[in-house]
């Protein structure tokens, strides 16, 4: 889960793509301009999140790269923010 702050920016769209729109994700307002983005990985590989602001990347944040692994033992004693 990460946070998107677009407050600043005006009026606009948000678009979200993880691996070019083939992982689902799930986009949140938490208030006016500030959204929580989150997505499920469903496999062991590196996963892409493309964030950007009325078709213009994000600066800094054009392209992140999430490589994620977990192994679990115990999953009702798990939380992972």
């Amino acid at each position: 889960m990460c946070k998107v702050d677009v407050g600043k920016a005006g009026e606009g769209e948000l678009e979200i793509m993880v691996n070019k729109g083939t992982v689902a994700n799930s986009v949140r307002m938490i208030y006016n301009g500030l959204f929580e983005v989150s997505f499920v990985p469903k496999e062991v590989k590196p996963h892409t999140v493309d964030i950007k602001f009325n078709s213009t990347s994000l600066p800094g944040a054009t392209t992140l790269s999430v490589y994620i692994k977990v192994t679990i033992k115990q999953p009702n004693n798990v939380t992972v923010y």
